[in-house]
């Protein structure tokens, strides 16, 4: 095509703009970062969907108050017209608080965002009402807020009651062990993380890390070196691996 064609430009562009989701399917935070500033000397203005891909690089790289700008952004953006993007760009909003040490505005976003979100929702054409994921995303969100509180009993209280409702979620039962293990309750979380290795892939990266911090606590020091080095073979991407070599 001619140099000058300016649809060429545009072409362009939105490849290097899907590119950027591609990036982070890979974690390749810096990679992600390049472009971005490379983008946005060209044109400053971004769309939301690869700007998610922005806040997730900026939160791995540990730059929360970046991430909490582009999050924030595209929340309010995205709230009046694009229901997915903006429930996603609250959970971004959520995480960014929390890294900020904004504790108990994390907790507080989380209870408002769980005020908007009924238990159960309704689809068209199914008479009967399903789990609404969104509302147990939420209730994990004001868990979660008080974990990194260090209200951990609080935290465990909540995590149980949600198990109750749902015995068959690998996520809140991961974030159960992960409370237990920093009650100083190792064997209790070795159980919990037994019934998720029963149900779920015995080899995702972060169960095994989990696995690794109760094996530490108990003082098998060779099985959490092995299971460290395991997911850092598998998953050389994760930042969370890298950090315990």
């Amino acid at each position: 095509q001619d140099p000058n064609d300016a649809q060429r430009y545009q072409d362009i562009r939105r490849i290097r703009l899907d590119r950027l989701v591609a990036l982070w399917q890979v974690k390749d935070a810096p990679a992600i970062l390049r472009e971005y500033e490379s983008l946005r000397t060209e044109n400053p203005t971004l769309p939301d969907y690869a700007l998610m891909s922005i806040g997730a690089a900026l939160l791995q790289q540990r730059r929360p108050e970046e991430a909490l700008e582009v999050y924030s952004g595209i929340a309010e953006r995205s709230k009046a017209s694009e229901s997915e993007m903006y429930e996603n760009a609250q959970v971004g909003v959520f995480y960014s608080l929390v890294e900020t040490e904004q504790l108990d505005k994390a907790r507080a976003y989380a209870q408002q965002y769980l005020a908007q979100e009924p238990p159960f929702r309704r689809i068209p054409g199914n008479p009967e009402p399903i789990p609404n994921p969104r509302w147990s995303e939420a209730q994990r969100e004001r868990a979660s807020a008080d974990f990194f509180a260090d209200r951990l009993a609080l935290a465990e209280s909540e995590q149980a009651e949600m198990l109750a409702l749902g015995p068959g979620d690998s996520h809140i039962r991961m974030a159960l062990a992960s409370t237990l293990r920093n009650r100083g309750l190792p064997r209790q979380a070795a159980q919990e993380l037994k019934i998720i290795e029963a149900n779920e892939d015995p080899n995702n990266p972060a169960l095994m890390l989990e696995q690794a911090g109760v094996a530490q606590q108990l003082r098998d020091w060779k099985t959490a070196e092995a299971l460290v080095k395991n997911v850092a073979s598998r998953y050389p991407e994760d930042p969370n691996a890298q950090r315990r070599l």
